[in-house]
């Protein structure tokens, strides 16, 4: 009875030091491309947060090993954040195809990701995740491959490009000088994420 009482007393501590919370922090970017008939367009985030949170099978210093998974990671972009460095007039143009008033984050919530490769040589590997991105109200499953490598102080940082196409979130293409311009509905989100303890 009493080996049973002190198992109970110490498995949530074990619980708990199985898996490591990191959050997105300082160097943490999100930047949108797109084209248009006129020019190539960028537009920078400011506002990103998230976390994640990874399972024992990552090391605690180093590259983790193939197959290694994790547990939970999201991440959230606040749309009137985004910068297009153009002026008012481009970054409401951002603002109306997002629905910003109604849907005023870009969210992605992880369903399953995985190392898929160990690159010991350059210090790097492969993460395949595969989650949920929500964004102008709509709601789709993307799998999103990234890049990782370990900072000398520990954080994990995430280096990933998704094209995506914004019709299929039923987003209306930006257009300006009465539809002399318009965007092309293809962008690329581009993600550099660091994970800090």
């Amino acid at each position: 009875m009493k080996k049973l009482f002190l198992l109970m007393c110490f498995l949530p501590a074990f619980t708990l030091h199985a898996q490591q919370v990191y959050k997105f922090g300082k160097g943490t970017t999100c930047v949108v491309k797109g084209t248009s008939t006129l020019h190539d367009w960028t537009a920078t985030a400011s506002e990103v947060s998230g976390m994640i949170e990874l399972d024992k099978s990552f090391a605690k210093k180093g590259l983790p090993k193939e197959g290694a998974t994790i547990e939970k990671a999201s991440f959230s972009v606040v749309v009137k954040s985004l910068d297009g460095g153009r002026g008012a007039t481009m970054n409401n143009k951002i603002n109306d195809a997002f629905n910003a008033d109604e849907h005023p984050n870009i969210s992605f919530n992880l369903t399953k990701a995985e190392v898929t490769s160990v690159d010991k040589a350059n210090q790097k590997f492969v993460l395949n995740l595969t989650g949920k991105l929500s964004m102008a109200g709509k709601t789709k499953e993307v799998n999103f491959p990234m890049t990782g490598t370990v900072a000398n102080d520990g954080a994990y940082v995430f280096d990933g490009e998704k094209e995506i196409d914004m019709t299929t979130y039923g987003m209306e293409t930006p257009s300006a000088m009465f539809g002399q311009i318009e965007t092309g509905k293809d962008v690329n989100v581009i993600l550099h994420l660091v994970a800090k303890p």
